[in-house]
């Protein structure tokens, strides 16, 4: 297959990504069994309506994550083991950390219970809503994202390099986008971590039709020379403005429930006027800057349900906090993730970099560590 090419740095979609991390965050900690406080009646108001954040926010995280995906899926030289310990090396050590703290918080009973060989599993990408090949849940449930997005790309990287043919591979990855996406519209009543019919995990599903969905993103956007055709500034300023207040209303309106398919392409094309830098927000964003704080997305969601744990207490010790514990709260977990970042995600990424550019015999990265 003909190789796509690779974006240059768009600093903007860094913002897209923390915004939804955080988003996401924010559900999950107003969720949390402990945040009650009928004092508050806007909490309870956001805890009834805000249900269409996490599945907007994985969204679009995978979306994202297929869209830069896609250049890789064609890279000659890079075997499809290569490709594998490079993705898992760029996961697990964020997702090991995580587990370490979780299993430390289970051993002071700090949670209410930690199953160890549960995790265990999740650390090995293997989680019941992400690749269905467990029936039992964990404390860790983050961990299913990490699972879907490995698996997922692995799956792209094997199916691009099995077909030569540009157009085959198009019409399978459209096909695999059609069919995840329907199964996993029409399984919205069935309980979360749930696989469908036996047999299709919901997690699995999602991420395998909105990566694919991104990957096929990527290769329209360079058939037609998307960086050659412009719009009106001020229509595209207008368009960029109101999809993204679309997307935040959507999020915390109930009816948006029953209509996941319509974010979905409001965030396909505030994502394609992002990545084309058309009109003022996407250029205002495109900042150094705003990259510098993008990168601990990741963390940050990986790091959540430990944030979680930290922030219980608050709730046991204080009442009558208000709206500003649950702000206070959100920032210990956003926290967490910075440090998380800076003690472990960035200098192992760093050293296999480093390892990487001295490394020019196509070893693996297990050869390069080890």
């Amino acid at each position: 297959m003909d190789a796509l090419k690779d974006s240059p740095r768009i600093y903007n979609v860094d913002y897209l990504r923390l915004l939804f991390v955080v988003l996401i965050v924010y559900y999950h900690l107003i969720s949390q069994d402990y945040v009650q406080d009928s004092s508050i009646p806007m909490l309870t108001w956001m805890k009834t309506n805000s249900r269409s954040i996490g599945f907007l926010g994985n969204a679009g995280l995978f979306i994202v994550s297929g869209f830069f995906l896609a250049p890789t899926l064609t890279k000659n030289g890079q075997t499809f083991f290569q490709f594998a310990t490079h993705k898992l090396m760029r996961f697990w050590p964020t997702l090991c950390f995580a587990f370490t703290c979780m299993a430390i918080f289970g051993m002071f009973h700090l949670i209410r219970h930690f199953d160890v060989g549960q995790n265990i599993l999740n650390l090995l990408l293997i989680h019941q809503n992400g690749s269905g090949l467990t029936n039992r849940l964990s404390g860790m449930n983050v961990s299913w994202f990490v699972c879907s997005l490995f698996w997922a790309s692995l799956f792209y990287y094997g199916l691009c390099n099995s077909l030569k043919e540009r157009n085959s591979f198009v019409f399978i990855t459209a096909l695999i986008v059609w069919f995840s996406t329907v199964l996993y519209e029409h399984s919205i009543g069935v309980p979360d971590y749930k696989v469908v019919y036996g047999f299709f995990p919901r997690g699995g599903m999602l991420a395998l039709g909105m990566i694919g969905l991104g990957i096929l993103l990527k290769i329209f956007l360079d058939e037609i020379r998307i960086e050659e055709r412009k719009i009106n500034y001020w229509i595209a300023s207008a368009l960029e403005i109101l999809l993204l207040f679309y997307l935040m209303h959507g999020c915390l309106i109930e009816r948006f429930q029953e209509t996941h398919m319509v974010l979905v392409v409001s965030f396909s094309v505030l994502f394609v006027l992002f990545i084309t830098q058309q009109g003022f927000l996407s250029r205002a964003l495109n900042k150094p800057w705003v990259g510098k704080i993008g990168r601990y997305a990741f963390s940050i969601y990986i790091m959540q349900s430990v944030g979680f744990v930290c922030v219980k207490y608050l709730w046991v010790y204080i009442r009558g906090g208000g709206m500003s514990l649950v702000l206070i709260s959100l920032s210990i977990c956003i926290g967490i993730g910075i440090i998380t970042y800076h003690l472990v995600e960035k200098p192992i990424s760093d050293f296999i970099s480093k390892r990487e550019r001295k490394n020019q015999k196509g070893e693996t990265i297990f050869n390069i560590i080890l």
